[in-house]
């Protein structure tokens, strides 16, 4: 092969392989939301009824994998949620906020 055939090849190669990261974020973000979305149906709070209070981070936790971190708000209580995505389980937590730092009341399972 001539050596502008291969560059063109090398070109598409490391553009598939930018392209194929890029979509990867996203698709763990939706996963995570849906899963937190399925998990507050259980406790029957719905979607149209909470505001995700932050953007939603994603952790590059100890020991490999990740974790997506979300504040919620109902009218009625604050949530936090932490979804582990290699595990695919989210634990959602009741707040208690008061003139001091947030506080974890209840560990929902």
């Amino acid at each position: 092969m001539s050596n502008k055939v291969k560059l063109v090849m090398g070109i598409l190669l490391v553009g598939c392989l930018f392209g194929s990261i890029l979509m990867y974020g996203p698709y763990r973000k939706s996963i995570a939301l849906a899963a937190l979305y399925a998990r507050l149906e259980k406790e029957n709070i719905y979607k149209n009824e909470i505001t995700i209070t932050n953007k939603i981070r994603d952790y590059k936790i100890a020991g490999g994998g990740y974790s997506f971190y979300f504040g919620i708000k109902n009218d009625k209580k604050n949530y936090r949620a932490f979804y582990f995505y290699e595990r695919r389980s989210i634990t959602l937590y009741q707040v208690k906020e008061d003139d001091g730092p947030d506080r974890m009341l209840d560990k929902i399972n």
